[in-house]
């Protein structure tokens, strides 16, 4: 039997790439078994389906998290729930995600089929979090974690629990199918920023994408952002006009909890020449994920940024902030990859140096 109304939750409508991407590979997936299905959202900010899924808007209806009324309705209304994606339960948790548990109870005591996909629970969770949301998944019907440290933190006792891969390593598989791919490669096209990108290309410049993201501590955040500025001042009079940067603000200005957009802004107020600096603006996560095939060398922090460079297979260096990303490091044997606390603008530099100045001049 068909499941026409689904309920989706999640860290979703927070204005995050990485997020949002775990919602499209979701509704994908679940458009592929039935295009007809219809599915409600809870968020912080319900027109964020405007900006990173228009492609699917037909599907999905967003309302506001604190819409108690809404929500019940929804919920009675939905055939199946879903908790879908993401490191839901770390030492990042939000206020709302505490509530995930008894939301999986209640769901399963009115009768609905639920599932838990490919999340994460990590060792930073506070250990009441970890209590709760271990009962909780013993009333699911489905569950499954991202990654081995989750894993470990699932009670033994409970063996429905299995771990899988986060879902934004689904991508290939979706755009490898021929509709699917044909439909993206010719939204990539409509991007202002691919064309950009196309065209320093084409100019045989060489491009180095950049993620990164505020810190919770001020005086690390401020440290990060002078290292970047430096790298980038120091990169720029050695190999400048050869060279071009693309930033990848992974969470927006709207964002409760972190804001990458204006992390690039101080950033960049502090590079001296700005002229070869594009900064990526919000947009389908697919075309983000399509964008970061444009750029020759990467330089990670967030999750999914890491995940999109590796998965695109371009040269990537890793700067793990948070347990998620050091398990995906340890699970797909990355090699370049260097902690906050021996990060430096030479350090950025070296890893230029070794992966493309070495042909800037040919």
């Amino acid at each position: 039997m068909k499941n026409k109304n689904i309920l989706l939750i999640g860290n979703y409508g927070n204005y995050n790439i990485g997020d949002e991407t775990l919602l499209k590979v979701i509704v994908l997936g679940l458009l592929e078994k039935d295009d007809q299905a219809k599915i409600s959202i809870p968020v912080r900010n319900p027109e964020f389906i405007d900006i990173y899924h228009a492609d699917i808007s037909r599907s999905l209806k967003s309302f506001n998290v604190y819409d108690i009324k809404e929500l019940l309705n929804c919920l009675i209304r939905s055939d199946k729930v879903i908790v879908g994606g993401g490191g839901i339960w770390s030492g990042y948790t939000g206020k709302l995600a505490k509530l995930i548990p008894f939301f999986l109870i209640i769901s399963k005591i009115l009768g609905k089929e639920v599932i838990v996909k490919s999340v994460g629970l990590y060792n930073t969770a506070p250990g009441i979090e970890k209590i709760l949301v271990n009962l909780s998944f013993f009333f699911v019907d489905q569950c499954s974690v991202r990654d081995e440290e989750s894993f470990k933190n699932i009670w033994s006792l409970n063996k429905k629990v299995n771990i899988d891969n986060d879902l934004a390593l689904e991508l290939p598989a979706f755009l490898s199918k021929q509709e699917l791919g044909q439909k993206y490669e010719s939204l990539l096209k409509e991007t202002p920023e691919y064309n950009i990108l196309s065209h320093i290309k084409d100019q045989d410049k060489y491009i180095i994408g950049l993620s990164i993201k505020p810190l919770k501590n001020l005086d690390k955040t401020r440290e990060l952002i002078d290292i970047t500025s430096k790298f980038i001042n120091i990169a720029n009079t050695k190999y400048n006009p050869r060279i071009h940067f693309a930033f990848f603000p992974f969470a927006g200005t709207n964002s409760d909890i972190e804001n990458d957009e204006l992390l690039t802004d101080e950033i960049i107020k502090k590079v001296d020449f700005k002229e070869n600096i594009t900064v990526i603006s919000r947009n389908n996560p697919i075309i983000w994920f399509l964008l970061t095939r444009s750029v020759n060398i990467f330089i990670g922090m967030r999750f999914h940024s890491i995940i999109f460079a590796f998965v695109n297979n371009i040269t990537l260096l890793a700067i793990p902030y948070e347990n998620k990303v050091l398990n995906f490091i340890k699970d797909v044997n990355l090699q370049n990859v260097v902690t906050l606390d021996n990060l430096d603008e030479k350090y950025l530099l070296k890893f230029l140096e070794d992966n493309i100045v070495t042909n800037i001049y040919e």
